[in-house]
């Protein structure tokens, strides 16, 4: 069973109810993803992962292979509360020289100066890892199933997309995210499914110290940001 509620803010609200859980995401897809990995035994981290990853394709203005990761968990076995900061660093070349030096006062909100190392990969693998009963490659599969074969775009992923048009049409890198797509229209990723193959396949390593990590490295250096392979490994 699901259901669509508008929230506060005016985004969308997607519930679905399975017999061990409740999934509240703001996209039916992932809605999908975690109740399937409830019903498939999975423990709430399975299930947050799985959504989480979903999300990374289905609403990338939101969130995204590039973000940070912050958990609480509860684990009701041990009576314990858990808290997880998988939020990445800075930079090492990164400075507030470095800043000033390019005119800036503070930290601008958008562009490379303001990358630090993405933490939610990470995050996701010691996540399951602790609490999971299933694997990273299971939780991805749902992400790499809508990025090859599409999804339909929501009112409030459009409005989003529509907003980060000037952004993405300026960046290094997000080609494959233009043009912004309408309401209700179908896009695929076929470039972020080999992505999230490639970390299904060889794990978060792919993304940190691999052919992954190249690429970042690649585009950081092409557009003057100062995020490195080293960095991220």
């Amino acid at each position: 069973m699901s259901r669509v509620t508008d929230a506060v803010d005016g985004s969308e609200e997607r519930v679905a109810r399975a017999r061990r859980g409740t999934v509240v995401t703001s996209h039916p897809r992932a809605v999908e993803a975690g109740v399937a990995a409830l019903e498939a035994g999975g423990s709430a981290v399975d299930a947050a992962v799985a959504a989480a990853c979903v999300l990374g394709v289905v609403d990338p203005m939101s969130t995204s292979l590039g973000g940070d990761c912050f958990a609480i968990v509860w684990d009701a076995a041990e009576r314990t509360l858990h808290g997880f900061n998988g939020s990445g660093r800075a930079p090492a070349l990164a400075s507030a020289d470095e800043l000033r030096g390019r005119g800036l006062s503070a930290v601008p909100t958008r562009g490379w100066p303001s990358v630090t190392v993405p933490g939610a990969l990470d995050a996701y693998a010691r996540l399951l890892e602790r609490f999971g009963r299933r694997t990273f490659a299971e939780a991805l599969a749902p992400a790499i199933e809508a990025a090859r074969e599409g999804f339909e775009v929501t009112p409030v992923v459009a409005r989003d997309w529509a907003a980060a048009r000037e952004v993405l049409e300026s960046g290094e890198g997000t080609t494959g995210f233009l043009p912004a797509p309408s309401v209700g229209e179908r896009f695929r990723s076929l470039a972020l499914a080999e992505s999230l193959v490639a970390i299904a396949e060889g794990g978060v390593d792919v993304f940190y110290r691999g052919a992954l990590a190249e690429r970042i490295d690649a585009a950081s250096r092409a557009a003057g940001g100062w995020l490195r392979r080293e960095d991220l490994a």
